[in-house]
């Protein structure tokens, strides 16, 4: 069952923001941003909604003027809706300032939960000890096959006049053409074309059989295919690099260890804390059951 104690996406963009954002001066005072029929809104009110925007992506959001506008935009919307409601009264309504209450109420206890997060947090080296010791208890958790890393550069179609380019293009890595170079410019693969051809490791069982084989044929990096035609085109590779089958190394799983560690602690103070104070709440079994029941009654009568 979700509790208010496991991590809200809010939560967690409250405690990236609150490690991100710099601290307010005078100087960084609320500026408008859109003013009309008494309304405004300002750089505040646009970081407060940001702060629902992944960290990640945050900065190119309200860096880019057309969506800033319509952040601002929207908010002008639901401002002057707002208003509106009041002015009709409706926040008087019981269950419309129920409802606005605990929508503060959340934000809050969100913004307690963000503090909370940051407190119990292990920092990198902390967490580090602990993805290492995770990482030496469990062997064939981290047990991969035998992989290979190879480059590839696809010339589609099935013609002669395709064949004869990806001749032609073999031919020019074998005279020392740069593969990366050709793969950018030859390369009817866009996605690993824009990487140098790149397809980082793979294992048997995830290429076309062709491919596949020509792939784990390779001995020695640097080493090329000949030609190599599947249902896309014809393919050239090139061996990068051979992994025996065995333990992934730490380093390729480290940041995901330590994301693991950190968010399981944070995860255990959430729940210690979701534990002592749920102590103190004590349920009106029967108050629930009426309550229930008479809202079940409501739904039959639809």
């Amino acid at each position: 069952m979700t509790t208010l104690f496991q991590r809200f996406p809010l939560a967690t963009v409250i405690l990236s923001a609150a490690m991100t954002l710099p601290v307010a001066h005078a100087a960084d005072a609320p500026q408008p941003l859109i003013e009309g029929q008494g309304i405004t809104v300002t750089t505040q009110d646009v970081l407060g909604d940001a702060l629902r925007i992944p960290i990640n992506v945050r900065d190119d959001v309200l860096g880019a003027p057309k969506t800033l506008t319509q952040l601002a935009s929207n908010l002008y919307v639901f401002r002057t809706i707002a208003k509106m409601a009041q002015e009709q009264g409706l926040d008087q309504k019981a269950d419309v300032a129920a409802a606005v209450k605990i929508a503060q109420e959340r934000v809050l206890a969100d913004a307690w939960l963000a503090a909370l997060d940051a407190k119990s947090r292990p920092d990198d080296k902390a967490a580090e000890v602990k993805a290492k010791a995770i990482y030496s208890a469990d062997d064939k958790k981290f047990n991969v096959p035998e992989q290979v890393h190879v480059r590839h550069i696809l010339i589609a179609g099935a013609d002669a006049a395709a064949r004869e380019k990806a001749q032609q293009v073999l031919d020019a890595l074998k005279k020392g053409a740069d593969f990366s170079e050709l793969a950018i410019k030859e390369s009817a693969d866009k996605g690993s074309g824009a990487r140098g051809g790149d397809l980082g490791f793979f294992g048997r069982g995830n290429m076309v059989a062709p491919f596949e084989e020509a792939a784990f044929a390779m001995k020695k990096p640097g080493e090329l295919s000949g030609l190599v035609e599947t249902q896309f085109g014809f393919h050239i590779l090139r061996l990068e690099e051979r992994r025996d089958a065995g333990k992934v190394p730490f380093t390729e799983v480290r940041a995901m260890l330590i994301e693991q560690v950190q968010s399981e602690a944070m995860q255990s103070a959430r729940a210690a804390e979701s534990t002592k104070i749920r102590q103190y709440g004590l349920p009106n079994q029967s108050m629930i059951e009426e309550f229930a029941k008479s809202r079940t009654k409501v739904d039959s009568k639809k």
